[in-house]
């Protein structure tokens, strides 16, 4: 049975930040620092135990969006990628299918400030092993532990995106190959019951 700890967890502190120096002077627009603080998974296993897919894909697309908050809060900025999967290790989700998946991530400009995501870039365009989750309020799938959830293949080579957790970093310049043998042995060891 799944745990009833949920990993993603995005609280939002928003604080307004000074705006970058520029010609436009005065009328240039309060850029806001969105903070998000993320609960990761302590270990691999913890994360393939969360996932409701694991799946290598490679993202075609990304857009960022603000979401709703409550009455009176500043929207939430979160980058919505669009990807095509290639390969599943666990879900229900097929090869060739289409995916969309939420980061925590991305600068949106919303009339009266821009709100942009602290310390976190948008994944790139490009060929990445991903473990999601919905999280307790949506259906939407999001990164386990935000960017910790993210592997890009690079030259058949694994680059970490996070840098949240130590595990993710003991996987950096393993090969695909080997990274997949890691995937395959966490989920063979699993006893998820769903």
């Amino acid at each position: 049975m799944k745990s009833p700890r949920y990993l993603w967890l995005a609280v939002g502190l928003t604080i307004l930040a000074p705006p970058a120096p520029t010609s436009a002077g005065a009328d240039q627009k309060p850029v806001l620092e969105q903070e998000t603080f993320h609960a990761v998974p302590s270990s691999f296993s913890e994360m393939w135990q969360m996932a409701a897919v694991v799946a290598k894909v490679r993202i075609v697309s990304s857009e960022t969006r603000a979401l709703p908050s409550p009455a009176g809060a500043l929207p939430r900025i979160n980058t919505f990628h669009r990807a095509t999967v290639l390969r599943v290790f666990e879900g229900n989700v097929r090869p060739g299918a289409s995916i969309s998946f939420a980061q925590v991530a991305g600068q949106l400009d919303v009339g009266p400030a821009i709100i942009r995501v602290t310390d976190e870039e948008p994944l790139a365009p490009g060929d990445y092993f991903v473990f999601l989750q919905t999280s307790p309020n949506d259906s939407e799938l999001h990164l386990i532990g935000d960017i910790d959830g993210a592997y890009r293949v690079r030259n058949g080579f694994i680059e970490p995106q996070g840098h949240f957790t130590l595990f993710s970093q003991t996987h950096r310049g393993l090969s695909e190959r080997r990274f997949i043998d890691e995937i395959e042995m966490v989920g063979a060891k699993s006893q998820k019951v769903r």
